[in-house]
């Protein structure tokens, strides 16, 4: 029996939960729309014994909506229970800065590490005073996460952390020691401070690289690199790039070949699809710095009704007959459209 639970808590305290049984039933739920309107914390209803790991065992499904006092989602000991959790929804949050809060240094003390085993889906949306998904300094696996959707999280200025940005104004939204390999699919909408999704450079920094197969990004405004300045291990599998209403991004692909050795992988890549459009300046697809480009694309099918059409994909200085787009010369021509959903 598949049981669906949509909880709304007016009350501080738990003891209306009790006396009617409810937390058992939710207990046994395998999917939970809860909103929380006074409690200030999870453990208002969920038990606190760290020992006790059974409360969310069946949960599969997890939409978390306006919870106007809640400042921490889950306790660290309530993530070992999240055992079959495959996806987590979280919105309308007003005060929530962190989805998982260490409060008594149950991870440091025991060496341990967060793990969502099963999480498939994330998705995060008008959490004004998000600044982090998880402690500091935890390790954190999330080893079947395939797609993250972001949206209006204006606190947070990049996805993944740049290590060498010692500046107190970053604020990443992993950190430096989330491993999200499988991430599939990447759509951040309506993020006004955002200024670059990952690190710009190095490869220590860069070993959790997601194999990206889609990238969405749209409102924008501050937007400055949309990939590192070595985006070779992503265009190994990405295929679809689509950006709408990012007026500071000037180009898709800013390369710098002196950052990296292996110019060889920059061959053979996946990239299928380019969509741009909502702009208020020309665009570069590509710039190239340091040395010479040998690049390969192929089987291009491009939206004629956006500012590329398929006959011509990229614009007046695409070789179509060579497949070798030239650096610094592709330009996608300002157009005209509505916001995509």
């Amino acid at each position: 029996m598949y049981i669906f639970i949509s909880l709304t808590l007016w009350d501080e305290h738990r003891s209306d939960l009790v006396d009617n049984k409810i937390d058992e039933l939710v207990k046994k739920s395998e999917s939970l729309l809860l909103s929380m309107k006074h409690m200030s914390r999870l453990e208002d209803f969920v038990p606190v014994n760290p020992s006790d790991q059974s409360f969310f065992l069946y949960l599969r499904d997890f939409h978390v909506e306006c919870c106007g006092k809640l400042k921490y989602l889950f306790p660290t000991h309530v993530t070992r229970g999240l055992r079959k959790l495959e996806r987590l929804i979280i919105s309308s949050c007003s005060v929530l800065e962190a989805v998982v809060h260490d409060y008594n240094g149950e991870i440091n003390g025991k060496g341990e590490m967060i793990i969502f085993e099963e999480l498939k889906y994330l998705s995060l949306h008008r959490l004004p005073e998000l600044v982090r998904l998880f402690p500091v300094d935890s390790v954190v696996e999330l080893p079947q996460l395939v797609e993250l959707k972001v949206d209006d999280l204006p606190r947070i200025t990049s996805i993944y952390p740049d290590n060498k940005n010692t500046s107190a104004l970053q604020q990443a939204l992993f950190n430096s020691q989330v491993r999200t390999l499988k991430l599939k699919g990447l759509r951040i909408y309506s993020m006004e401070n955002l200024e670059q999704i990952w690190p710009s450079s190095s490869e220590e920094e860069f070993d959790n690289i997601p194999m990206l197969r889609y990238i969405k990004v749209a409102s924008c405004d501050k937007l400055v690199n949309l990939f590192p300045t070595n985006p070779m291990r992503l265009l190994k599998h990405l295929e679809q790039i689509t950006i709408s209403w990012c007026s500071s991004l000037r180009e898709i692909f800013n390369i710098d070949l002196e950052c990296f050795g292996e110019v060889e992988q920059v061959i053979n890549i996946s990239l299928r699809y380019i969509y741009v459009w909502g702009t208020t300046k020309e665009c570069n697809v590509w710039s190239i710095k340091g040395g010479e480009r040998n690049s390969s694309f192929h089987d291009y099918d491009f939206d004629t009704t956006g500012w590329v059409e398929k006959t011509y994909p990229l614009g007046t200085s695409y070789e179509q007959t060579s497949h070798q787009p030239r650096p610094n010369s592709i330009r996608l021509r300002i157009g005209k459209g509505t916001q995509f959903g």
